[in-house]
């Protein structure tokens, strides 16, 4: 039986070359390579998948991590795009407070 959530090879080619394009746009301050990824569906109007919705939650995170290899790549292994909500100075306090 076909998962009917997957998505079509033509649309996860399109996603994968917005993502090749994101991590070489360095106008871009990607936080991390979840963000990116989450953008490019936006940007496609793609919806992100559930973890219910097999095929599609597998290419979901097929596509993170060809997010995290085209970052890394193009802006390097230990970028600032590595950094996490709690690593960010500016967003510390924010993140503490009760």
């Amino acid at each position: 039986m076909d998962d009917l959530s997957k998505l079509p090879p033509d649309v996860v080619k399109n996603l994968e070359n917005d993502i090749r394009r994101g991590a070489k746009d360095f106008d871009q301050a990607w936080s991390n390579a979840l963000e990116l990824v989450h953008k490019v569906y936006d940007v496609r109007k793609v919806e992100r998948p559930l973890p219910s919705m097999k095929a599609a939650w597998n290419q979901y995170e097929r596509l993170i991590r060809f997010a995290v290899d085209q970052l890394s790549k193009n802006r390097g292994a230990d970028g600032p795009w590595r950094s996490t909500f709690a690593d960010r100075p500016s967003d510390k306090a924010e993140y503490v407070k009760f």
